[in-house]
């Protein structure tokens, strides 16, 4: 066998090993794909305007009850809501959620919420005043 027959011989063996690394980074590639379209199809829907409107809305009057000293009765009536609503209310309200987020979590953030509300009113207040 020649030289240019052996090197011939090599670059076509090298050439079906690409061909396999080629074929299996195609599948790899494909199966991320897969695994990113479930998790983008598993979401929080999309509220419309008017949804988003109406939680805000809830959430300044669940606010003011809060500030009035009613914290149980807002507890009890945040706990009293479906996870489905009470994840499409935190996510109107701009607080950070999935659709996996548990009740507790959510309860917390909104918790977190009224407490940050206040802080910065108060504090926008105070400085108005002196």
């Amino acid at each position: 066998m020649s030289d240019t027959e052996k090197i011939l011989q090599e670059l076509n063996s090298l050439q079906e090993k690409l061909d396999t690394i080629g074929r299996a980074v195609d599948c790899l590639v494909a199966k991320k794909r897969e695994a990113a379209a479930k998790r983008v199809s598993g979401g929080l829907p999309q509220l419309k305007p008017e949804e988003v409107a109406a939680y805000k809305n809830r959430f300044d009057s669940l606010y003011q009850r809060w500030l009035a000293n009613d914290e149980a009765a807002v507890r009890a009536e945040l706990q009293a809501m479906a996870v489905e609503d009470l994840r499409a209310f935190a996510d109107a309200n701009n607080l950070n959620v999935t659709a996996k987020s548990s009740k507790e979590k959510l309860m917390r953030q909104v918790g977190y919420r009224f407490r940050e509300k206040k802080q910065l009113t108060h504090n926008v207040i105070r400085s108005q005043q002196t």
